[in-house]
């Protein structure tokens, strides 16, 4: 009992001089834990990750969500592809090295950078590639995250492999395959016209904006398929190098993205310290042009899980003073990638953003046109009333009687194990009901 009085008293110390570190340094030392990731791909293609934490001397962890390990998986250009969470461990015996989760999927090809550990204690980063070769893939060597990332040495792949990823997934939905199925015969850089993408839609008008984008082909059941692509939006252009027009033509689909149009650089038209987390375009308030959603985050590193601050912006590029037209602060430390649907069935749509909240927190802020400025969708009753975003745990939308309006389950508590549910009424979300999850 004395020796693990004096620890405890030794690690207050420690914490008291680390706050005064911004490098953290000191914590990661006193703190007896340690993550590594192993990682392997198969000939098809089929990624795995196993999850490692290794204790440098016996440590406990009281109570639930107490661990908060949080694994996040990002291609090239920073585009979230996944996320899963470790919430809780029992116990670890010094120099114990366990693997509490595993996580696979199906990956294109490209470079990746793959986050582990948990804000509470220390986390890792390892980049890599998957490269595909005569249809076979394998794994390129994993380099340290504070390894050299010229342009010159990474390529433009990763900027391209949000648009390859779209196409892919079009391609594999409607020829009813597998991606894996799916080969990148080649991708190429260009730049568009207006934003038709070289695909333009009778009786349709298009932005008179030069687009940067790509041109990508890919190789399904012995045919060439095209892509025209840009931010991350893309569209069919036909198969081989032959474009087919968008109208009356069955093959003529466009991938299911949120944006309805690419967008034109709008890091431009944020605040100099701001990054860009993700980006959507929709006509938000019925006037026939689209704005600019944008999400924004302040403060944030290689070395860390999210960002000290995050912002929504509504952006109209021809604004004649500024074009940002409305904006907010998030609650959240992280944000997934933008929604926009209609979700209330008024015929505008709302442009839904979910953020992370610690360790494994999850919220929903929904944003709409409230006939004179925008506003969020608050929450009326319940665990969450009037505040600016439901839930704390987690949070889902669903239809449950197929009429087009969309009910809120907004989950808090221990493990997620209490929901408040949110039903829209004619102008606002009101709780109707508390269930148990998983009762």
């Amino acid at each position: 009992m004395t020796a693990w009085r004096t620890f405890l008293a030794g690690l207050l110390v420690a914490l008291a001089l680390t706050a005064c570190d911004p490098a953290n340094e000191l914590k990661r030392q006193i703190i007896p834990l340690s993550f590594e990731t192993v990682i392997e791909v198969n000939s098809d293609g089929e990624f795995r990750v196993s999850l490692g934490v290794e204790g440098d001397a016996r440590f406990s962890f009281p109570g639930d969500a107490s661990f908060g390990g949080v694994m996040e998986l990002r291609d090239d250009s920073g585009t979230l592809i996944a996320r899963t969470y470790v919430p809780s461990l029992d116990e670890i015996e010094a120099g114990e090295q366990i693997f509490p989760d595993s996580w696979r999927a199906h990956l294109l090809p490209g470079a990746y950078s793959l986050t582990w550990g948990s804000s509470k204690y220390n986390w890792t980063t390892t980049t890599f590639e998957i490269v595909q070769e005569e249809e076979r893939f394998y794994l390129r060597k994993p380099e340290p995250a504070d390894a050299p990332q010229t342009p010159a040495a990474r390529g433009d792949y990763g900027a391209a492999h949000v648009i390859i990823r779209l196409a892919t997934d079009d391609l594999a939905a409607h020829l009813n395959i597998k991606p894996g199925e799916i080969a990148v015969k080649s991708y190429e850089t260009t730049t568009f016209t207006d934003t038709s993408l070289g695909v333009p839609e009778y009786s349709k008008s298009y932005g008179q904006i030069l687009t940067p984008g790509y041109v990508v082909k890919l190789v399904a059941q012995n045919k060439i398929y095209r892509y025209h692509g840009a931010g991350e939006y893309v569209v069919f252009a036909g198969e081989g190098d032959e474009i087919t027009a968008r109208v009356g033509n069955p093959k003529a689909f466009e991938a299911a993205a949120p944006q309805e149009a690419p967008t034109p650089d709008i890091a431009l038209m944020l605040p100099e310290a701001a990054s860009v987390l993700a980006q959507a375009s929709a006509d938000l308030d019925g006037d026939g042009l689209p704005e600019i959603v944008a999400v924004a985050g302040y403060g944030g590193a290689p070395d860390r899980l999210g960002y000290e601050r995050i912002e929504l912006f509504i952006l109209e590029p021809d604004r004649p003073d500024s074009p940002i037209a409305w904006q907010a602060e998030l609650t959240g430390e992280r944000a997934e990638p933008l929604q926009i649907q209609d979700v209330n069935n008024d015929g505008l749509p709302e442009a839904l953003i979910t953020t992370g909240l610690g360790a494994e927190g999850q919220t929903l802020h929904i944003l709409s046109w409230r006939g004179e400025a925008y506003d969020f969708l608050r929450p009326h009753g319940g665990f969450f009333d009037l505040r600016d975003s439901f839930g704390e745990n987690a949070v889902r939308i669903q239809d449950a009687n197929g009429d087009g309006i969309y009910e809120i389950i907004a989950s808090h508590g221990p493990q997620a194990s209490t929901a408040e549910v949110y039903e829209w009424d004619g102008s606002a979300y009101i709780h109707t009901r508390t269930i148990e999850e998983g009762a």
